[in-house]
This record gives structure tokens, sequence and C-alpha cells, in this order.
């Protein structure tokens, strides 16, 4: 099995994808991480419209360098990373395949959309991360 990433798939990089795959929604009222987070939540609507900076490459970025700079601080996370850029990545691309679409060039001002999804947004997700994984992971022999 040829794996891209540096390492192989962890524990570690299973539950940064967990932990990071709602995290985009921080900007939505009714969502989930943001009844949990309310002061973050109110923070990020306050500066954020609904699918703006959150849902883009840069804070797709951005997560990764966080994970990975915690992961370089401490070695035994190996995969932290990699599994919080595929959760965040699956969720900007699941909210990406709706008719609502996501800034994803932001700051640029219009939204990039592949509307084949209108129902079971989850369930795409989840097709999304197990797509990252097995391109990522196959072998190109």
């Amino acid at each position: 099995m040829k794996v891209y990433f540096t390492e192989s798939i962890t524990v570690f990089s299973l539950l940064s994808c967990l932990i990071t795959f709602k995290w985009p929604d921080i900007d939505h009222l009714h969502s989930t991480v943001s009844h949990k987070h309310k002061h973050l939540s109110k923070f990020v609507r306050f500066f954020c419209k609904k699918r703006g900076i959150v849902h883009s490459l840069l804070a797709l970025f951005v997560v990764y360098i966080l994970f990975y700079t915690i992961e370089d601080v401490v070695p035994i996370l190996v995969g932290l990373a990699n599994g919080a850029t595929i959760g965040y990545g699956s969720h900007i691309l699941a909210d990406m395949s709706t008719t609502e679409g996501v800034a994803l060039l932001w700051p640029l001002p219009f939204r990039i959309r592949i509307p084949i999804v209108h129902h079971f947004r989850y369930l795409t997700q989840i097709a999304w991360i197990v797509l990252f994984v097995y391109l990522l992971t196959k072998d190109n022999n």
C-alpha cells in the first residue's frame, strides 16, 4: 500500500477528522457546534457571513497549520494535521455540493457550487472522507 501522507493513518488522525468535520458550521446560528460554543460562534458570525471565510481554502490552510503545529510540539500525536485537514476539507466539499455553495476562494466575491446533493449532507460528507482516504492510500502500481 502506498501512502502519500508522511505517516500512516492513525487513531489521532481519525479523531482529529471527527472533531474538525463540523467546525466550518461555527458561522451558522443553528448548528450543533454553534450551540456548544456560543461565544465563539457569536464572534465568528459578527465578522463572517454564512459559508464565507470559514468555508474557504484559507481557513483549511489555517486548520492544517494549527494542527501541524500541535503535532510538531507533541510528536506522539502523529497524523493529527492530516486528519484535521481531511475532516475540515470534507465538510467544505459537502457544502460545495449543495446549491448554496461556498466562498472557497474568499475574499473573492463569488461562491463555488457543484449542486449534486439536496439531501443526505452528512452521508455525502462521509463519502468525501472515504474518497480522500482511499485516494491518499491507494496503491498506484
